[in-house]
């Protein structure tokens, strides 16, 4: 015990000295110089780290710093603004910041959002009030909570990522939060909506009418699908909902269809949203009545419709398959449908797209046309005198290829005409009258082809560009086609230009080839003509020549130089007009100038007084091609109207 109070004695005098010196005022003091020298002194020595206020009046250390920030991180409510701090702490912005980041990567808790420090007790508090928000509303969005909590979509989204399910209770779709009873009032109401629909109804206009997110409709529809509670289908993706009823009223509409019109459009299948691919959906919805349909370009057809064409085609000439079938099909369909059947059918061709004709009444047809092609032959060897120059030319061609081009054989005109007898009879030199300029020369020894004709035919036809165009005989067609429509039955002419275009294209080439035959013919028998007239007058100037000489030598011995001046003046005028008027005749037949050796013919034959006068005949000279005939007969003329015989024996 003695030993005990001894030691509480010692403590109670030791407490005393404490409480003393505590109490006692100190002897010396540091001056505040001393004191920031000091301080000075151990922040270079790298003792202490100082942080300085901007007035420069204190200084604080950094651990120091970091409890002031918290502090008013916990005044401010667990959520301060970086200039806020700075403004409070009176240290420098960027003293502020860095010590900041330096707190954010240190402690989990603390999160540096857009220059404002927050702690995880603020967020928290944040997602108990959009819990709140969600309870009283059923939903709400990301855009909403953004503007409330004045936060980046991204911070919001992650807070409600961390705290679904343990703060916040419900679920979220895309930017959207619900609550389980605000889903479960939808799901009922999207099955109404869609249980209810008659006609086909996509995602996005069900989205719209129920004002909710497309992407939670679709969620809630496939959930609704997979359990059995959707009285319908989805098609394209899931992006459209057909209903039960409408795809069976759609399937019986378009039986019904077909059985009543033996077709079925595939546009207007696929105008009803229904079906994507209606040839597929077609083919196995009319399967089922024991016909299979035939599949065309636009539409499917009953296997009846191909049955009462084929009876259509048996025996006919010329056939409008729009008549004949009550279908209204395009060319494209015609072509599918009669393609299996033609192929089959070598008698028959289509034309015009919905057009079949006979090729047996198409040769009919042809035939009915040959008295139209023979005076057709006829006009054009009238009208145009070229066709017979080249019709000379070839048979030139035919008997001296080589040659053709000579003035010996066919080609040859009077030539040298022997007149009198004895040592007066002469010999005179007629020229020929040969067109040079209208025959064409032989470009090519061994192929014998003409070439191309000199200046004298070059306003005449070339004999092989003459053809049968479709004005010629598209009347004679429409008459044709329009008798045999009559015939058959079909009332109201139906002949279009179009048909009559394609009927002309398929016997053009028939008929071209007749025309040509038939002009060949006729050239043949009028150039036969013409070189029987021609010969005839070649006897006649040989004649004339005979009697010209004859009288002549007459007119010589009555010894009488007045009188024989004065007859030969007449002789001139006489026999010399009518030798000229027989050569202008022959000159006017080779050329192709049937008027004008007519009238040449005439005048030959007539008498002096009946005769043509020298303008006359100078006329009628002008109307033969220029050329050496022209020139030489113009002489004839001049020295004629000169009523001198030497002149005219010169000539």
């Amino acid at each position: 015990k003695t030993d005990m109070s001894a030691t509480w004695d010692e403590i109670r005098g030791l407490a005393a000295d404490l409480q003393r010196v505590q109490l006692a005022s100190a002897k010396q003091r540091l001056t505040e110089r001393n004191c920031i020298e000091i301080v000075q002194r151990l922040s270079q020595m790298g003792l202490i780290k100082l942080v300085y206020t901007c007035d420069g009046k204190a200084f604080l250390t950094e651990a120091e710093l970091a409890k002031e920030i918290r502090e008013e991180l916990e005044l401010h409510q667990h959520r301060v603004n970086v200039v806020a701090l700075q403004e409070a702490l009176n240290i420098d912005l960027g003293t502020v910041e860095q010590r900041v980041r330096e707190l954010v990567k240190s402690d989990p808790e603390l999160h540096l959002v857009n220059g404002e420090l927050m702690h995880e007790v603020y967020f928290r508090r944040v997602a108990h009030e959009i819990n709140e928000a969600l309870y009283e509303r059923g939903h709400v969005t990301l855009g909403e909570l953004t503007k409330l909590h004045g936060l980046p979509t991204q911070t919001l989204t992650s807070i409600v990522r961390q705290y679904t399910g343990t703060v916040i209770q419900g679920s979220q779709e895309d930017d959207a939060l619900f609550t389980d009873r605000y889903l479960r009032r939808h799901r009922a109401r999207v099955r109404g909506c869609f249980n209810a629909a008659i006609r086909p109804l996509t995602v996005q206009q069900a989205a719209s009418q129920l004002r909710m997110p497309e992407k939670l409709l679709r969620t809630v529809l496939d959930e609704l699908h997979s359990a059995g509670e959707l009285r319908g289908a989805f098609q394209g993706g899931k992006s459209t909902y057909v209903p039960s009823a409408f795809s069976a009223a759609h399937d019986d509409w378009a039986r019904r269809f077909h059985a009543q019109n033996q077709y079925m459009e595939l546009e207007a299948v696929r105008r009803c949203g229904l079906v994507s691919e209606p040839k597929a959906y077609l083919r196995r919805l009319l399967a089922d009545s024991g016909q299979e349909p035939i599949v065309l370009k636009t539409c499917v057809v009953s296997p009846d419709v191909s049955a009462g064409l084929e009876a259509a085609l048996d025996g006919v000439r010329w056939l409008d398959v729009g008549q004949a079938i009550t279908v209204p099909l395009t060319d494209a369909d015609v072509d599918a449908l009669l393609s299996p059947m033609l192929g089959s059918r070598p008698d028959l061709v289509q034309v015009a797209g919905h057009y079949v004709i006979s090729r047996k009444w198409l040769a009919d047809l042809c035939q009915s046309f040959d008295q139209f092609l023979n005076e057709r032959a006829e006009a054009l060897v009238k009208s145009d005198p070229s066709l017979l120059q080249q019709q000379h030319q070839r048979r030139q061609h035919q008997l001296d290829p080589t040659d053709a081009d000579d003035d010996g054989g066919g080609g040859q005109a009077i030539g040298k005409i022997k007149s009198g007898g004895g040592t007066q009879g002469r010999e005179i030199k007629v020229k020929n009258t040969k067109n040079k300029y209208a025959a064409g020369r032989a470009a090519n020894k061994a192929g014998g082809k003409a070439a191309a004709s000199e200046a004298g035919t070059d306003s005449g036809r070339d004999r092989d560009s003459v053809t049968v165009s479709l004005s010629d005989v598209s009347n004679q067609l429409r008459q044709a086609l329009e008798k045999q429509e009559e015939a058959a039955g079909f009332g109201e002419s139906s002949v279009s230009d179009e048909l009559i275009e394609s009927v002309y294209e398929l016997l053009s080439p028939t008929l071209n080839s007749n025309l040509q035959s038939r002009l060949g013919s006729v050239l043949t028998a009028d150039s036969a003509n013409k070189r029987q007239a021609s010969g005839a007058c070649q006897a006649r100037a040989a004649a004339l020549v005979k009697q010209m000489r004859l009288f002549e030598r007459g007119a010589a011995a009555l010894g009488d130089a007045d009188l024989q001046a004065t007859l030969n003046k007449h002789l001139a005028k006489s026999l010399g007009a009518a030798l000229m008027c027989t050569l202008l005749e022959y000159a006017a037949l080779s050329c192709g100038l049937d008027d004008c050796a007519k009238q040449a013919a005439a005048a030959a034959s007539a008498t002096a007084s009946a005769g043509l006068t020298g303008d006359q005949r100078q006329k009628l000279v002008e109307q033969l091609p220029a050329g050496e005939d022209r020139d030489w007969l113009t002489l004839i003329n001049l020295a004629l109207n000169g009523d001198s015989m030497e002149k005219l024996q010169s000539c």
